[in-house]
């Protein structure tokens, strides 16, 4: 027995995914095709305008649940062919005739549904892992890690995601703290400095110890890790959060630490030493819609 759940149909083994490819596919065309008879086309509203309306309202109908779906190459392939159908009513032609779409798939920068989908189910499960163990959605996630024989779905989404790998493998040999390769030597006289020895560098002890300060209690740490990559990880990703509590004082000792570093593993180059204060960094404009509402 067949029942749709938030969109998405499901039968007995899970999400039906022949089901929802093809609603995806009809859905996302026949809108697409309204929007042609409306006048968004290349003739009418012009090619980008056309584009950037597929790109804005119906790719996201095209992708609806991707993200946690396990699709085949057949599906993916015919999730391919809807968008580059969506393509040719952007440039007023009918979506049954054969036509080259590469050159406007290119220059708009719109990767392959494929591609899409690999980026999609990354991020999903990305996110899916920063949750709070007391979420349910991690605690389910947990329960997958926890088999011998990892679920179908969990490992589509995951070990057979190339994107999910790569992910992996850069988090795992993460090391924001890196020398100058080829290595140099350091200008207070150590040969071939590694990364590690910035960590008790003469010329970098004191910049290193007023990071330590304004950051705060810094845990023991694994030996291949250094203070530097703890300190790297909290760091805001907005330019607001680097405005606010101990990141005004974070980051420029932080900033300090960076370029001595720069500094010290290029003893040959010479330097521009007028640069900007690190606290020039912290001139950042506070749109109001960033600040708190009084009326909230």
């Amino acid at each position: 027995q067949e029942f749709q759940y938030l969109g998405i149909p499901f039968d007995h083994q899970g999400i039906n995914s022949d089901q929802l490819v093809k609603q995806r596919i009809t859905k996302a065309t026949g809108n697409m095709e309204l929007l042609r008879q409306m006048g968004v086309n290349q003739y009418s509203v012009g090619l980008w305008s056309g584009i950037r309306v597929y790109r804005t309202f119906i790719r996201s109908v095209l992708e609806y649940s991707l993200a946690i779906t396990a699709l085949s190459a057949k599906h993916k392939d015919k999730l391919n062919n809807a968008q580059k159908s969506c393509i040719k009513m952007a440039l007023n032609r009918n979506r049954f005739t054969p036509f080259l779409t590469i050159v406007p798939l290119v220059l708009a920068d719109l990767p392959s549904m494929q591609t899409r989908t690999r980026i999609l189910q990354l991020k999903f499960v990305t996110r899916l892992q920063d949750l709070p163990l007391s979420t349910m959605a991690r605690s389910i996630e947990l329960s997958f890690l926890k088999r011998k024989n990892s679920d179908k779905q969990w490992k589509h989404l995951t070990s057979n995601n190339p994107f999910y790998q790569l992910y992996n493998k850069l988090k795992k040999d993460s090391n924001p703290l890196t020398a100058s390769y080829p290595l140099k030597n350091c200008r207070c006289g150590a040969s071939a400095a590694k990364r590690e020895h910035y960590d008790f560098c003469p010329l970098l002890f004191t910049l290193l110890n007023d990071l330590k300060s304004a950051f705060g209690d810094i845990p023991a740490l694994p030996q291949e890790q250094q203070p530097l990559d703890y300190i790297l990880r909290p760091l805001p990703r907005s330019e607001f959060g680097l405005t606010v509590g101990k990141w005004q004082t974070v980051w420029p000792a932080l900033i300090r630490v960076l370029r001595e570093i720069d500094y010290l593993s290029h003893p040959n180059d010479d330097f521009d030493m007028d640069e900007p204060a690190p606290e020039d960094a912290m001139d950042i404009p506070i749109s109001s819609s960033l600040l708190p509402n009084p009326h909230i």
